[in-house]
């Protein structure tokens, strides 16, 4: 059997897929899953237009589904908000306060992420698609969605849990479980066999 081109696979990510101070190799790359786009602070409805537009073909499409919406609420990564925080950021706490726990709890938000999502498996044949949520709640939850055969309910937040890297995402070790877990997944799914890369210790 010939080795599977990962570049058929088109990873729309995340923070809980780049690499950090914390993580030299995030999951995907310990996949060899190089054809992904990983937008910090995008929203839902822009990463939804990423897919449904997007210009090379693929085979098989993985998103993160993550926030209602992040902190770019036009979709053009003009933030109202500065995303990015870090220790002495001074936007940092506002971020969470203001964003994460009142913007982000409006029913407009949850409705908009529900269309993006909803306009996303409309597009994306169902077999070919796998959505996983990363914090719960999620817009996955949702009495319309919940039920899609393309969502793989494993919430990536766990990881964050066992293994912090101290800044609310998975460390090394916690990617490390991650990219097993997507190994298996990727398999049960789709029948394809994702070699793991590089010397790991995986736990």
């Amino acid at each position: 059997m010939s080795e599977f081109d990962t570049s058929k696979i088109l990873l729309i990510g995340n923070s809980y897929s780049l690499p950090s101070l914390a993580v030299n190799i995030p999951w995907p790359m310990q996949l060899g899953i190089n054809n992904k786009i990983e937008d910090m602070g995008a929203t839902l409805d822009y990463q939804a237009d990423v897919i449904i537009n997007y210009p090379e073909n693929y085979d098989y499409l993985i998103w993160l589904v993550g926030h209602h919406l992040r902190a770019d609420p036009r979709a053009n990564k003009q933030f109202i908000l500065p995303y990015d925080w870090a220790e002495g950021d001074v936007w940092g706490e506002l971020t969470r306060k203001l964003w994460f726990k009142k913007f982000t709890r409006l029913s407009w938000y949850n409705r908009i992420a529900l269309l993006s999502v909803s306009a996303v498996l409309n597009y994306v044949p169902a077999e070919k698609l796998l959505l996983v949520p990363i914090y719960y709640p999620n817009v996955l939850e949702h009495e319309l969605l919940k039920d899609h055969p393309s969502i793989w309910w494993h919430y990536l937040y766990k990881y964050r849990e066992s293994d912090p890297d101290g800044s609310g995402h998975p460390n090394q070790n916690g990617h490390n479980k991650i990219a097993k877990e997507f190994q298996k997944e990727i398999y049960n799914r789709w029948k394809i066999s994702l070699t793991l890369n590089g010397n790991i210790a995986l736990n």
